[in-house]
């Protein structure tokens, strides 16, 4: 069993991956303040309350967006499961994706550890649609190579600054519009919220599609999907353990070289 740790902008996701696929998925917040002790306790309760003891363990591995943690996570590993050697996606580490950008070593590595997933379960062509703090598209060609993508504010960021910055917006709950003309402004709000980003995900899918000369797959992940993709036209696979997948494919790509586990 692979324990396997996403550490994004406003969250960490932390789950196991066996053979079958995950086992599990936690999420806590993401606090630069936080000691490698309290990231520890938070890491052996998850373990503790999904039945994991730490000696099912075989390695970790961790992806991560916010270097100011990486250290602090990998200290909190150790200290709640005893394990030694913990990979970090990054330099030096095989994730075997053909990656055809100006410069590969620029791309984020939970852009290449979610293309690693996606290619593994889903067929060719494809995009990755991962709506998180960032909303991103990733396109992958019918030949499996990482050929580029497009970054946009992510949906909750876009939402906080419309309301700080528009001294007469409200914050609404964000609960299901019911209709696409809204009558007040909290239902032209959820309106927005919903049928506003389910349009620009089809109309970008659509100018991916026109740009490839074919119809991808199309896989989503990330907090805001399940609120958006319902409101979608295009058929998007919902995958909320893709990049944990991803990181236990990377994880055993590596296994044998890095010698990862306990000492």
């Amino acid at each position: 069993m692979i324990l396997a740790i996403d550490i994004e902008n406003t969250r960490i996701s932390i789950g196991c991956a066996v053979a079958e696929g995950i086992r599990f998925i936690e999420r806590i917040s993401t606090n630069l303040e936080r000691t490698d002790l309290e990231y520890a306790v938070s890491i052996r309760t998850i373990l503790e309350l999904n039945h994991v003891k730490a000696s099912e363990l075989e390695g970790s591995i961790v992806c991560s967006v916010v270097p100011q943690l990486n250290h602090t996570i990998r200290e909190a590993i150790r200290k709640a499961t005893g394990l030694e050697k913990i990979l970090t996606v990054g330099p030096g580490v095989r994730t075997g994706l053909n990656i055809q950008i100006d410069d590969p070593a620029k791309l984020g590595s939970d852009l290449a550890v979610n293309a690693v997933a996606a290619i593994a379960e889903y067929p060719l062509p494809l995009v990755v649609v991962n709506l998180g703090a960032c909303t991103t598209f990733s396109v992958i060609n019918e030949k499996g190579a990482y050929i580029g993508g497009s970054i946009l504010p992510g949906i909750q960021t876009s939402m906080d600054a419309m309301i700080q910055n528009a001294a007469q917006l409200p914050y609404v709950s964000l609960d299901e519009p019911g209709r696409l003309i809204g009558k007040n402004t909290q239902e032209c709000i959820r309106s927005g919220y919903r049928y506003g980003n389910a349009a620009m995900i089809d109309g970008m899918l659509d100018l991916i599609a026109k740009e490839l000369t074919a119809e991808p797959t199309v896989v989503a992940t990330g907090d805001m999907a399940p609120s958006i993709l319902p409101y979608c036209r295009h058929t998007i696979c919902m995958d909320e353990g893709l990049l944990l997948k991803g990181l236990a494919i990377i994880y055993r790509k590596n296994a044998g070289t890095e010698k990862a586990g306990r000492k």
